[in-house]
Formats: structure tokens, C-alpha cells, sequence
């Protein structure tokens, strides 16, 4: 496995350049294209939020202010933690946009801090939001040890790809729930949430609802109820999972988590946004070099065995 060379990565940056531009001009495209029936889905989606999640509207609040996220931030660094979600317009970190933070800090309100809305009538700029350069300015003047994700990779991706943020993940709730139970029917945020932390949560539910829909075309005044309570809702699930995946409760899984899986989301990200190069000669040399491996061993064990074949025909009575 090598990185690119110089020259590959001039040409990568340059079919990159074209990517995007094309990346962009479908985007505009499908947007257009898709007019009312776009409109619908979203006017929709936001009604059932509406129904059913607007007894929370004020528990969540909208940031659209440098000196209120300021503040939030700084609440945030006195606690020493921060729970932090991502919204964006779609699951590319290098080409598609951040469409809003979602952040809590025990002792505040979850808010949801828009960054990229547009409307999805003219698809333009919607007013009363902060710019990314504003975000970015306020998260390198705050620091704060400890910041809890789900899915960390991803959010820390688009941080520093669309803000030039690069930060580190004290806890991962959706690779902490892996570990505890690898076998759960889904590690979605909601789900966990639901079945380990409160049961009657209705969120659940509705976690399809924006599928297809670009997050940033969502309006705010809806979008911020289901985005912040991301955040919360992460945190929550933190506090559950802490106190089993513990140095002393699960000291082999905990170290797993804590010095490899952990540390690795840094590595690997960087990997994802750089890319890489695979060296096929070698792969070829090492799979027929292990494969003549396992070979031989496999052929030891046979042979070990078949000096107990009469006991063990005997055994099960053949």
C-alpha cells in the first residue's frame, strides 16, 4: 500500500477540480428538475416534525449568532465536553457542503448552528445564518478536550474538509456500540437510543423521513428540531455506554477501544481524503505467499488429527 507520488497527486487534484465542477452542476440540476415534487417531500417531512416533535421546540434552540455560539462554546470548554453531530447536503466530505452543526454541553440547551441552508424554491442562500469562516474562527479560539460523536469519521471528515477544522475523538457511540454488541440489528443513532436509553423516544420513527432530501434544503425553523436533538441524543447514549466500557467492567474491550479503534479514525480519515494507491504486484506476492501458509498449516492439522480418527470415529458412534 503507497501513497501517491507527486505527479499522481497533481492529477488527482485535477480530475478532483473536474469532479467537483460536475458534482455541482448535477447538483443545481437535480434540484431543478425534481421542482415540485422536491417541495412536497420536503413540506411533508417537515409537517410530521411539526406533529410530532414540535412539543421540543423549545428545548432545542437555532444559533445564527457568533457571540451566542461564542458563549455556547465556552460553557462547553468549562465543562470540558462537547457532543457534536454534522448535517450536510450528502456523504461526501470533500465535495458536498455542511449544512449546520449540531452541538450539546450538559447544563445548555442542544442548538443547531445553520451554516449552508438554501432555499429550496430559488435555491439561494437563506439569510440568518453564520458563514463557515465564523464557525471555524470561534472553534479555534475554543478548545475542548473531550468531544463525543457518532460516527466519528464521518463528522470530522466534512469538519475538516469544509472548515478546516481537525479534531479528535474522545468517545465514537456508534464504534463503542459495535464492541458491545456487534450483533444489533442496526447501530443508527436513533435506534441505539431508543432501545438503551429511552424507549418511549418516538425519533425512531422518523428517522427516514429526510432520506433524499438534502439536509440543507431542509427549512431551519423544522430541520433544527430533529438536528439538535442528534447531539443530546448522542451525549445520552455516551452515558449509557461509559459505564460498561470501562478499563475495569471490560478491560480487553476498552483497551481495543481506547488505543486502537479510536486512534485509527484519525488514520484512516486522512487515508479517505488523500487516497491511496495499491501496489497489485505486491498484493498478488503476499496472497500466494500466505496462502501457501495456511496450506501448510491446514495440512499439519490434518495430520495431527488423523492420529485420533479411530477415538474420534468412536466417539460419535461411527
Amino acid at each position: 500500500m503507497l501513497f501517491n507520488t507527486k505527479s499522481s497527486i497533481a492529477r488527482d487534484n485535477q480530475l478532483l477540480n473536474k469532479t467537483k465542477n460536475i458534482s455541482n452542476v448535477i447538483s443545481i440540476n437535480a434540484n431543478v428538475v425534481a421542482g415540485r415534487g422536491t417541495a412536497q417531500k420536503i413540506a411533508s417531512a417537515c409537517a410530521v416534525v411539526d406533529a410530532k416533535l414540535g412539543y421540543l421546540k423549545d428545548k432545542y434552540e437555532i444559533v445564527n449568532d457568533k457571540d451566542v455560539l461564542f458563549q455556547f462554546m465556552k460553557k462547553a470548554q468549562k465543562n470540558g465536553i462537547l457532543s457534536l453531530d454534522t448535517e450536510t447536503s450528502g456523504l461526501n466530505p470533500l465535495f458536498d457542503k455542511l449544512a449546520g452543526l449540531c452541538l450539546y454541553t450538559p447544563g445548555s440547551k442542544a442548538i443547531y448552528v445553520p451554516l449552508n441552508h438554501i432555499s429550496y424554491i430559488t435555491n439561494q442562500r437563506i439569510q440568518n445564518q453564520l458563514t463557515n469562516d465564523e464557525a471555524k474562527q470561534i472553534f479555534n479560539e475554543v478548545n475542548i478536550d473531550k468531544i463525543i460523536f457518532h460516527n466519528a469519521k464521518f463528522d470530522m471528515r466534512f469538519m475538516k474538509n469544509q472548515l478546516g477544522i481537525e479534531l479528535k475523538p474522545y468517545w465514537d457511540t456508534m464504534l463503542a456500540a459495535k464492541l458491545l454488541n456487534e450483533n444489533e440489528s442496526s447501530h443508527g443513532l436513533k435506534y441505539l437510543y431508543k432501545k438503551y436509553v429511552n424507549p418511549d423516544s418516538p425519533e425512531y420513527k422518523f428517522d427516514s423521513l429526510f432520506d433524499g432530501i438534502q439536509f440543507n434544503l431542509v427549512p431551519v425553523k423544522s430541520g433544527y428540531i430533529y438536528a439538535a436533538r442528534d447531539a443530546e441524543m448522542t451525549y445520552e447514549l455516551y452515558q449509557y455506554q461509559s459505564k460498561y466500557l470501562t478499563e475495569r467492567n471490560l478491560p480487553k474491550l476498552y483497551k481495543l477501544f481506547t488505543e486502537i479503534e479510536l486512534p485509527l479514525i484519525r488514520g484512516v480519515a486522512a487515508m479517505e481524503d488523500a487516497g491511496i494507491e495499491l501496489d497489485f504486484t505486491l498484493a498478488k506476492e503476499l496472497q500466494d505467499k500466505y496462502e501457501q501458509q495456511a496450506e501448510e498449516v491446514e495440512n499439519k492439522f490434518l495430520d495431527a488429527l488423523n492420529k485420533y480418527d479411530k477415538q474420534i470415529k468412536e466417539y460419535f458412534g461411527v
